[in-house]
């Protein structure tokens, strides 16, 4: 576990040679496979979601730290699960072969494609909905699965765990990037978040 104090997230990264995984949360409520908790609410915010102070500023901190621990090649095939406008998905795009960008907002991923097509960018594909419903995303696999500031809006960590898991090749990596339980994280949502976008831990 690497603790990113500034931006009051955890990181843990664990190889899933034979699809092992560990979370800090362990639930076993309804089956919710909701990547961004309320698509209500971030359908709303979605074209000015990147005007929030610091979400740009935290997918180059992410991205620095997925650099730092995995060795990124035009080989691998990634997936950012909870895209959100997919920040993290363009940083990364350049330096592999394929991302592959998921979120329940369709309005956050169609900010995401924008952003792409303005940029030139070819190799990102995107899926929207839920991740157990997503057609022929469950049978692809990825060298890499990243999910930043997405779990706690889920209600069944474990479950969308292990689907996430059964996804990795052999040797792939899964990392997950969220909030710390401790006094002051929850200053980053406010109360409308935790009223109306699912906010669970």
């Amino acid at each position: 576990v690497v603790e990113e104090p500034s931006i009051h997230t955890r990181m843990e990264t664990e190889h899933k040679g034979e699809h092992a995984h560990q979370h800090e949360h362990q639930h076993s409520h309804q089956h919710e496979h909701h990547p961004r908790g309320s698509e209500g609410f971030f359908d709303d915010a979605a074209e000015t979601w990147d005007e929030r102070p610091g979400i740009r500023e935290l997918a180059e901190t992410v991205f620095g730290s997925v650099k730092s621990k995995v060795k990124l090649d035009d080989q691998m095939s990634v997936l950012e699960f909870g895209c959100g406008t997919g920040n993290l998905s363009v940083l990364l795009a350049p330096h592999v072969k394929r991302v592959v960008a998921f979120d329940q907002s369709e309005k956050m991923v169609s900010v995401l494609k924008k952003k792409c097509s303005q940029a030139g960018i070819t190799n990102v594909s995107t899926y929207c909905g839920e991740l157990r419903d997503a057609v022929g995303l469950a049978e692809q696999r990825f060298d890499l699965i990243v999910s930043v500031m997405t779990m706690h809006h889920i209600e069944d960590t474990q479950a969308v765990l292990t689907e996430l898991s059964t996804m990795l090749c052999a040797g792939g990596t899964l990392m997950i990037f969220d909030l710390l339980h401790e006094p002051g994280t929850w200053a980053f949502h406010s109360e409308h978040t935790h009223k109306h976008g699912g906010v669970h831990h």
